[in-house]
Parts: structure tokens; sequence; C-alpha cells
């Protein structure tokens, strides 16, 4: 859980207590939250909209809080990671790579072909 984030959670309650990263300890309604599972990874991330900010914060709470939150009602998004991420072919592959004795002559004939 970040620094300076709390959260406390009763059941069957319509409101949540809060640590907004941004503001103080607040209260915000069930209908601001949103619980999103990992099925990858088995992990929950609950996500919420401060009602007075605006700010949309989240945090890792463990799995009894989380329970709370669905069972007061709270949504559940499941999601998956990439599937580029477990791909063998561009596992090690760097989607990116750049010569950089060509990058270099491309940029210096670039600046020549602005100076003529």
């Amino acid at each position: 859980m970040p620094p300076g984030f709390h959260m406390e959670v009763a059941p069957m309650v319509s409101t949540v207590q809060v640590a907004c990263p941004d503001c103080d300890l607040r209260s915000v309604a069930i209908e601001r939250f949103l619980v999103h599972y990992c099925v990858d990874v088995d992990e929950y991330t609950v996500s919420f909209r401060c009602p007075v900010c605006e700010r949309c914060a989240s945090v890792r709470p463990d799995r009894t809080k989380v329970l709370l939150l669905i069972t007061a009602g709270v949504p559940v998004r499941n999601w998956a990671l990439p599937d580029e991420l477990t791909d063998p072919k561009r596992a090690g592959h760097d989607p990116v790579a750049i010569d950089e004795d060509e990058w270099r002559e491309r940029v210096d004939d670039a600046l020549r072909d602005l100076a003529d």
C-alpha cells in the first residue's frame, strides 16, 4: 500500500473511508469504486474517484477488504496481462531496436539538407 494511503471498509455499508493521496480522509460512495482482478497474477486492485478533488486513485488492499467491497456491491472487472508478455516469438526481442550508426547517418543527412 502506498505511503499515506489508508483504507477502512465496514461490511454492508454504502460508503467507505479512504485517504485520498491528494486530500484528507474522505467518505466515498460505494458507486465510485471498482475492483480490478488480474487473472494472470491473481491480484486485486481497487480504484475510486475522490468526491472532493475528483482524482482517480487506486490501491492494492488485502483480500479481506476486497471481499467486503464485493459483498457491498462493488463491481469486479477481470483483466489479463497482454499476450506479448508471454509470446515466445517476442521473448528477448527489442521492438524498438535502433542501429545507432544508421540513425546518426540519417540525422546528419537531415541536418545537411536543412542547411542547404
